[in-house]
């Protein structure tokens, strides 16, 4: 039996509706290679949740990595959508769809325009009853439903490509108003036209081209176009949506980790610029640029209370008969998120102020997952405590570090404080091969987890105590974590440039008066991946390989874990491109020789086998 509904019928060979013509229907696509990998990834996981541990797996190449990483829910975790209907707009490959079918919604409806990616959304909610994806161009959808939400993540900024007219923006809140219940809001996420990153050396992101949009570059014929926050909010008000409620994610709305208020932007005591300034933007087409820090510019623009007009992107709530409940019930200052752990070691860290103090409370993402046997750490969490204002250590030591003259022996005086408030705490004093071990809580006292405060003796206070490691902790593993996690954005001297990592840190226990041998070193290595592989879905012995290629390089802007793996990860994302622009230069050839003759087509089919000769020589280089 054939089961319809409207003008579309259900096709039970992929999971999904699609109109009876087939019309509506769209070949937008990141290349058939990664959509294929992806449906087959999501088809083998025994567990397609959102969060599963299977899915987002490390390193990916970036268009995998945004289909499936775990952070991407992190943009809609901080909102209540139970028992709301819920139209979802270019649904991709399901990463939200997923996430709001878990989320006690009465209904998700996934539209999708391309057959592949509706396909793989299904399939990625086959096991959800209250999840049905639609096959069909968002201008020609029609459903006989209004809806409580419609949801438009990364879409508004494609609508010059699928809407027509002198304003296919204003086409497309239009007819999203069509769809939405006169309470309804609509969601939308977009890059940020004037975002910092932007302006210090990252390309735009779907140009590809550094201030492509700084430069206002879009055209009717580039297909897509972003705003600044004050035109958008013009744009979407003029559209019939007079209330608008502003939302910030870092580093942006792709991968987020943090999502800010628009108080928490504005809260001066807050200081949230120090908490952007930890999350390092990415080039999504390029190794990125740095012409400036955004560590260090970032404090300095939320002072100055520029920070709303120069994120990266916008999460917007709009609304046409009165302000967003989902909205207006975010009584938080910034959700914070970690990523790359496995689902039971996920994290939310919610600011919020009561009566005039900023409390933090940390809490598990996944509290339903029962707790595990722990094994070499426990998790400290759930905790609250207050808020500790001021600048970090790892701040401080950037601004250092970005003096072109400094030397490692003026990073050692940087880093003498910490080591002497880590032997503030020691345990035991001497320790087999080891200068003494601390309390299993201050495996994260880290330059990031440190604050100093000149009122408190011994100077310094130690936050974010998330973890107690249950081994014996040597003071040496955690000056290692805080060297090696430690992120750099800039130019350092040509001590840092041109010295490896390794001959760093080997320089830096001497100045502290320690030994380490490269034997020491790569225990120390082995033990923080017997951490990492614990908590993270990282292969233990892939981190080694990596983390010990790091060690043997300068310790520069771009050589941070996993620097040589995004290196591959980009001649891979440069392959795939290749695969593509080859793969629609043959489409055309296919559709111009159809509609001629075949003596025309005859120089098309050799330029067409000169194609293929030349793939095969790209690809055996």
């Amino acid at each position: 039996m054939v089961r319809t509904k409207q003008n579309y019928e259900f096709d039970e060979s992929v999971g999904i509706w699609r109109r009876k013509d087939r019309s509506g229907e769209i070949s937008y696509s990141d290349g058939d290679e990664v959509e294929e990998e992806t449906l087959e990834i999501i088809r083998s996981a025994t567990d397609r949740s959102s969060g599963s541990d299977e899915l987002s797996l490390p390193r990916m190449r970036w268009p995998l990595e945004y289909h499936l990483s775990a952070s991407r829910e992190n943009l809609l975790v901080p909102f209540e959508f139970k028992d709301l209907d819920v139209l979802e707009i270019g649904s991709g490959c399901g990463a939200l769809t997923r996430f709001l079918g878990e989320a006690g919604t009465r209904t998700v409806t996934a539209v999708e325009g391309s057959p592949r990616r509706a396909q793989i959304t299904a399939v990625r909610c086959q096991d959800l009853p209250n999840v049905a994806v639609f096959c069909d161009n968002f201008d020609r959808f029609e459903s006989e439903r209004s809806f409580d939400i419609v949801l438009a993540i990364g879409v508004l900024e494609y609508a010059p490509a699928y809407f027509g007219g002198t304003d296919p923006v204003n086409s497309f809140l239009a007819r999203v108003g069509a769809f939405l219940k006169d309470s309804g809001s609509l969601i939308i996420a977009i890059e940020n036209q004037l975002g910092l990153k932007y302006f210090s050396g990252c390309s735009e992101d779907h140009a590809g081209r550094m201030f492509y949009g700084i430069e206002n570059l879009y055209d009717a014929g580039a297909g897509f176009v972003t705003f600044g926050r004050q035109e958008l909010i013009e744009r979407i008000v003029c559209a019939g949506f007079p209330f608008t409620k502003f939302f910030y994610p870092f580093p942006d709305y792709k991968l987020p980790y943090a999502v800010f208020t628009e108080t928490g932007m504005q809260d001066r005591q807050f200081e949230s610029g120090r908490i952007i300034s930890e999350f390092v933007a990415r080039d999504y087409s390029r190794p990125r640029d740095n012409y400036f820090s955004e560590q260090a510019a970032w404090p300095v623009m939320t002072r100055n209370q520029l920070g709303e007009h120069l994120s990266n992107s916008f999460l917007v709530f709009a609304s046409r008969r009165e302000p967003s409940s989902l909205a207006m019930n975010a009584d938080w200052l910034v959700k914070l998120f970690n990523g790359h752990r496995r689902k039971r070691f996920r994290t939310v860290t919610t600011l919020r102020r009561t009566d005039g103090v900023i409390e933090v409370q940390k809490d598990r993402l996944h509290s339903e997952i029962p707790h595990e046997s722990p094994e070499i750490v426990e998790m400290l969490v759930p905790q609250k405590n207050v808020y500790v204002s001021g600048e970090t250590m790892a701040h401080s030591l950037t601004k250092s570090l970005a003096q072109q003259q400094i030397t490692i022996s003026d990073f050692v005086k940087d880093l003498t404080p910490w080591y002497g408030f880590l032997r503030e705490n020691l345990v035991q004093e001497r320790g087999t091969g080891s200068v003494g071990t601390l309390p299993g809580r201050f495996l994260d006292c880290v330059p990031r987890n440190l604050i100093p405060c000149p009122n408190v003796y011994p100077g310094l206070v130690y936050f974010d105590a998330e973890w107690n490691y249950l081994e014996p902790l040597p003071i040496e593993l955690v000056l290692f974590r805080g060297l090696l996690h430690f992120r750099v954005q800039d130019a350092l001297g040509p001590e840092f440039t041109q010295v490896p990592l390794r001959k760093i840190m080997g320089r830096v226990f001497s100045g502290l008066g320690l030994s380490l041998s490269d034997a020491d070193l790569h225990r120390l290595v082995e033990a923080e991946a017997d951490f990492q592989s614990l908590i993270t879905t990282w292969d233990r012995q892939m981190w080694v390989q990596e983390t010990l290629a790091v060690l043997d390089r300068p310790f520069r802007a771009r050589d941070t874990l996993g620097s040589i793996a995004d290196e591959r990860n980009e001649f891979q994302l440069r392959l795939a491109e290749s695969q593509q622009e080859i793969h629609r230069i043959q489409q055309e050839i296919h559709r111009i020789e159809n509609s001629l003759s075949w003596k025309l087509t005859a120089p098309l089919r050799r330029g067409r086998d000169l194609i293929q000769r030349l793939r095969g020589h790209f690809f055996r280089m």
